[in-house]
């Protein structure tokens, strides 16, 4: 008997607001077909709908049990298992889905990507042997499962997955892109090797960009106000919109006219940048669109602050958005891109020598690249507990308490190494680490961690705090923050200072690894930079077993960082802003 037309019923009294009435007519139909698999998948799909998940895996498995080569059935237990985070019944689910639908790429991307949640980097290779061996000519099972692997922490296999893609291949972009993207979290990395990666990178994304080879009609006087546009997915609640905020609000209107091209869906923050200049959504538009809009607008400079980030527009900026284009702020390392003419940095990211490792023409700021405002809705700024009562009776029970807000991926073997010494080395003290919930990512940082000798017991989790001020009054719990490297963090470690937290940092040799450096050199605190591994380990944990030092420096970490160059809007606003006049009467000079 067919009970299509009776599920279909059911669909949409459940799709109307009547779940209940759904979930009865199907009850009432298997109880006289208890074993029949359509009406159980019906069931489940009716349950999952109204939240039931562990109901609908109950029904799924029941249909499985009906049907048990109906790959499509498979699919749903394995999904909704997953989602309840019962990850070995997953994983067994969807080895007998590939069994039964050997041709259902889906099913092997799966499969690796449950693999690496579950920490299995192994087992998710030879997931992905799988998956390559049954797609050959199919370059999307490597780029998913490269991004999946960055995000689970899993640099290695990451970089080794990217790898095998740009060998198999070549002129394929978005290949090049994800090994790129490993490869800045990863140790040991060659900076020739990943300029030259770039520039490649730059080369096959100009070679699919439209060309347009109209003349600009910009007027070359070099004293005129200038239209600068900058480009950003960022215009929302993001790290970068602090920054770009800063900046915005202080360029002399009289001097430089400011358009915010919007990337980004707009949220609450992007009302801020309305009034910052004038604000284009260009999300929707097609490459063509956005370059014929910044040739509408005439504008003189552009200013890219996404690089290779999700959703940027980069085979647009192939094609030139205006005579003169400037990378900064919100990518790690160059673009690579022939049509991108300079990169905006300072003395201590690029220090001499660091040109032969961009393709852009570095301008370096007499000053720290970028500026943070303190947010509206920071808190103020507190000692822990445990230094409180030590700054009150000269003496705590309290651990001292470390901390890493960063995105776990950032911190890979050694800088992991590097913190299970200082633990080792300050025997009264935890690590505090932030868990924005991505799947596995946590998983991976704890077996690195006991890789490198660590106990686990030590290691304190913090859930990721989506709103703004108590994500940084989360700071209140912690006594000195420790900088990941070699891809060092930014607004983490410029809240952290606002916060008042003094920060550990390692310099390293490229421009990733030297943002820490740059930001508390500016800031005045230089003896927390570090040169060597070792280095960073003795100022940690001298930092971490003298309570009294520590308590000091936290009461004057915060008013020292307003009061720096890093905070100082006006001095930074000036030196862009003379650094886009630069390259504006260089222009003139050439036209």
């Amino acid at each position: 008997m067919s009970y299509e037309a009776l599920i279909q019923q059911a669909f949409g009294e459940a799709t109307g607001g009547r779940a209940w009435v759904a979930i009865q007519m199907l009850e009432d139909a298997l109880r006289a077909a208890p074993a029949d698999a359509g009406l159980l998948r019906a069931m489940g799909k009716v349950r999952w709908f109204t939240g039931d998940s562990a109901g609908a895996a109950a029904c799924f498995e029941r249909a499985v049990a009906s049907t048990p080569a109906d790959a499509s059935l498979l699919a749903e237990l394995a999904r909704t298992q997953w989602h309840l985070g019962r990850l070995p019944e997953a994983r067994e689910s969807y080895e007998r889905l590939i069994m039964a639908s050997s041709r259902d790429l889906n099913s092997y991307q799966e499969m690796a990507e449950l693999l690496l949640v579950m920490g299995d980097s192994d087992a998710a290779w030879a997931a992905f042997e799988r998956a390559a061996a049954a797609f050959p000519g199919d370059p999307n099972p490597h780029l998913r499962l490269t991004h999946t692997a960055v995000r689970a922490g899993e640099i290695d296999t990451a970089v080794r997955m990217a790898r095998r893609a740009v060998e198999l291949f070549p002129h394929v972009p978005e290949a090049v892109l994800q090994l790129c993207v490993a490869m800045a979290f990863a140790d040991g990395v060659d900076p020739a090797e990943h300029c030259a990666l770039h520039r490649r990178l730059g080369e096959l994304t100009a070679a699919r960009a439209e060309k347009n080879a109209a003349p600009f009609m910009n007027i070359p006087d070099p004293d005129r106000a200038i239209r600068v546009a900058f480009l950003s997915t960022d215009f929302r609640f993001h790290a970068c919109a602090f920054f770009m905020a800063a900046l915005l609000a202080r360029l002399d209107p009289e001097s430089v006219g400011v358009y915010c091209y919007a990337l980004n869906q707009a949220d609450p923050v992007s009302e801020t940048f309305t009034r910052l200049g004038l604000y284009r959504e260009m999300r929707g538009l097609s490459d063509a669109q956005i370059v014929a809009q910044a040739r509408e607008d005439r504008i003189d400079v552009l200013v890219d602050c996404s690089g290779w980030s999700r959703d940027c527009r980069m085979e647009a900026l192939c094609t030139r958005l205006a005579p003169i284009q400037v990378n900064w702020l919100g990518y790690c390392n160059t673009t690579g891109l022939p049509g991108m003419d300079y990169r905006i940095v300072d003395g201590v990211t690029d220090p001499p020598g660091a040109e032969a490792y961009a393709s852009e023409t570095l301008i370096r700021l007499d000053r720290c690249f970028v500026c943070f405002a303190m947010p509206e809705h920071a808190p103020a700024a507190a000692l822990s507990e445990g230094l409180r009562e030590f700054s009150e009776r000269g003496t705590t029970n309290r651990p001292v308490v470390l901390s890493c807000f960063n995105r776990l991926e950032k911190a890979q073997h050694r800088a992991v190494s590097a913190m299970v010494r200082v633990l080792e080395g300050a025997r009264d003290s935890v690590l505090l680490v932030k868990d924005d919930g991505t799947p596995g990512a946590r998983r991976s940082f704890e077996k690195r961690f006991l890789a490198a000798g660590g106990d686990l017991t030590r290691v304190t989790w913090a859930p990721y705090e989506r709103d703004p001020a108590r994500h940084l009054a989360g700071h209140h719990a912690v006594d000195l923050a420790l900088d990941p490297f070699p891809y060092n963090g930014t607004t983490t470690t410029c809240e952290a200072l606002m916060m008042s937290v003094p920060v550990v940092t390692l310099e390293g040799s490229a421009h990733r690894a030297r943002v820490g450096s740059s930001i508390l050199k500016s800031a005045g605190l230089e003896k927390l930079v570090a040169r060597s591994e070792d280095e960073y380990v003795a100022v940690a944990v001298g930092l971490a077993n003298n309570r009294g030092a520590l308590a000091e420096m936290h009461g004057r970490t915060r008013e020292r960082m307003l009061k720096s160059e890093v905070c100082n809007a006006n001095s930074f606003a000036q030196a862009f802003e003379r650094a886009l006049r630069g390259t504006w009467e260089a222009w003139c000079a050439r036209a």
